[in-house]
């Protein structure tokens, strides 16, 4: 029974108060058939997620698998694959896409490419050759491009080379003719250089959707879908917060963790969406920090804050109550404080001690100012610099800090800035 309740757990999940079972290989293939018997066919990814099946199309992608493996493990031939655009174009190759996109976000005229001029196929002996993209120069000039797909030998028997030294031959000389290789599609940085000559530089402006602006324009098409991929993985996990790359990978801290690793999803996280950091605020959670954090970082943290601001985190959630500080500044302090609290180095961070419980008065401030310049040489004040920070020994300008602090709060500095010690 112990056996029988670990397997059912393990396919089992609770989402919204109600029990459901996890998706697995099998079960993928269960909802492909019966879509494909409903449908006549296997449905587009697109179909699936407007129809409310993100259950299937997010188990086939954060799994490395493709929508063509699917439809080949239920018996179907395979589905002539388009690439969308913003443009509203549809494409033969991402990188035709991703070309569209970066034209389309900069305001250039563009259209899918048309034949090559009979003469082509006259001299170089084939039955027709096609131009990728076309699109309108600075000079108001039809370029016509193809971009190289450049398929290894062992793929294309030597074909694909071929065809395209013939191509490069008959375009020789021709200024209107723009070959680029499809991996520079890739990259607005790249195809930023390969196009200025042709309509300069401009910056991206066409932006329709929330995310544009903080994603490559040549990753627009594959960011929508998987910018959605991500919400739906968010939700999966406990805390509802998209997780990181080294817990994606289970490398590092995560390494011995259970479940599934999703390599490919990281992969694709990084190069389309600029990385997990990038991911979460597009997702409303970039409160949600990707810092690694130490026992040592933690405490840096907390001594930088208290340097900053002249309160310590734990300090500040006494002043929120009061609205005295500013919220970016509270929200700082309460995720430095949960991380301390979390790692249990609360003590180590107020030196021992708990800052809270201190009480100064103004004669008690007073007094230990003091005392400090006695001991030290130095006001407080004069121990708060960066440089003075890193000659002096860390008690020294703890004590300095604190006392600072509470002179600050009480509204004394410039009182005690006054009086000659």
């Amino acid at each position: 029974m112990r056996e029988e309740y670990a397997a059912w757990k393990a396919s089992k999940f609770r989402y919204r108060g109600k029990t459901k079972s996890r998706m697995t290989w099998e079960l993928a293939l269960e909802a492909a058939r019966d879509l494909a018997a409903k449908e006549g066919d296997l449905p587009t990814v697109e179909w699936c997620r407007v129809n409310k099946r993100h259950d299937l199309t997010n188990f086939i992608f954060n799994t490395g698998r493709t929508w063509e493996e699917l439809r080949a493990a239920i018996g179907l031939p395979p589905s002539v694959k388009f690439y969308g655009s913003r443009s509203g174009l549809r494409w033969r190759s991402r990188p035709e896409a991703c070309l569209s996109n970066f034209l389309y976000a900069r305001g250039i005229d563009h259209r899918r490419g048309e034949r090559y001029p009979d003469d082509y196929a006259k001299r170089s002996g084939k039955a027709y050759g096609r131009f990728d993209l076309h699109f309108t120069s600075k000079a108001g000039k039809q370029i016509d491009v193809e971009i190289w797909g450049n398929l290894p030998d062992s793929m294309s028997a030597n074909r694909y080379h071929k065809t395209r030294a013939l191509k490069e031959a008959w375009h020789a000389g021709r200024e209107s003719f723009l070959g680029i290789d499809y991996p520079d599609c890739l990259s607005d940085d790249k195809l930023t250089r390969i196009l200025e000559p042709y309509i300069g530089i401009i910056q991206p402006f066409r932006f329709e959707r929330p995310h544009d602006p903080f994603i490559e324009t040549n990753h627009w098409t594959d960011a929508d879908e998987l910018l959605e991929s991500c919400r739906a993985f968010a939700r999966q996990m406990p805390d509802g917060i998209f997780p990181g790359d080294e817990w994606l990978r289970k490398r590092g801290r995560y390494a011995n963790r259970g479940g599934e690793q999703y390599s490919t999803l990281a992969t694709r996280v990084t190069e389309w969406m600029g990385g997990t950091r990038n991911v979460r605020k597009l997702l409303g959670q970039e409160a949600a920090s990707t810092i690694a954090w130490t026992e040592e970082t933690v405490i840096a943290a907390w001594r930088d804050f208290e340097a900053k601001h002249g309160v310590t985190p734990s300090q500040v959630k006494g002043a929120e109550r009061r609205g005295e500080m500013d919220p970016k500044v509270v929200k700082e302090a309460q995720k430095i404080y949960e991380v301390a609290r979390r790692l249990r180095v609360l003590d180590r961070a107020r030196n021992g001690k708990s800052a809270r419980h201190v009480k100064w008065t103004p004669d008690a401030i007073r007094a230990e100012w003091k005392a400090f310049f006695g001991e030290v040489g130095r006001t407080p004040t004069q121990c708060m610099s960066p440089s003075q920070r890193q000659s002096l020994p860390r008690s020294v300008t703890d004590r300095a800090t604190n006392l600072y602090g509470a002179a600050r709060r009480l509204g004394m500095l410039a009182q005690l800035r006054a009086v000659k010690t």
